[in-house]
Parts: structure tokens; C-alpha cells; sequence
């Protein structure tokens, strides 16, 4: 991903890599509490990975990776999934 990467162009990238759940890291312990929190479940996030729409500007993070929000409405509820884009995967960061 360059640094010039537009929004609608991370989002297509997470939605192409999510059609594989291979291709995203759910395994990060902040994650996993906000989902556990949220009471949202692996199947809402990828829900909202493979279909949803992005919501913001990306950020850029210290990693070198474009951070992009992803939102949609699963199970009657709005779902958002903050992602670290990365080349072949992405990683779930929080969600709410």
C-alpha cells in the first residue's frame, strides 16, 4: 500500500483479503476484550470486513500501516471494525 492510498482503495483491499479469513489477525488482546465487551462475534466482524463501508479518513500509524474504519449493520446492529491494512493481511485493532 503507498503512501498515497485513498480510503475507498483500503477499504476494497480489507474487503478483497477478508473474503479468506486466513487473511485477518483476530488475535490481539484489546480486540478480543472490545469484542467480548460489545458482545460482537467473528462472523459480524467479517460481515462487516467483507461487505461494509469505510467511515473516515485513513491514518497512517507508526507501523507504516494505513489504519481505516470499516462500519456496517449486522444482526440489526451497527458494527465498527478498526483495521491495520497491511499488503496480505489485515489486523483487527478494536471494535464497538
Amino acid at each position: 500500500m503507498g503512501k498515497d492510498a485513498s480510503a475507498e482503495g483500503l477499504a476494497e483491499h480489507v474487503r478483497t483479503l477478508a473474503v479468506d479469513s486466513f487473511n485477518v489477525r483476530m488475535d490481539e488482546p484489546h480486540f478480543r476484550d472490545a469484542m467480548t465487551e460489545a458482545g460482537i462475534g467473528m462472523r459480524q466482524v467479517l460481515e462487516v470486513l467483507r461487505t461494509g463501508r469505510v467511515n473516515g479518513l485513513p491514518e497512517l500509524d507508526r507501523y507504516g500501516d494505513y489504519r481505516i474504519r470499516m462500519v456496517r449493520k449486522v444482526a440489526g446492529a451497527r458494527v465498527v471494525v478498526v483495521v491495520a491494512v497491511c499488503a496480505d493481511h489485515v489486523v483487527c485493532i478494536t471494535t464497538w
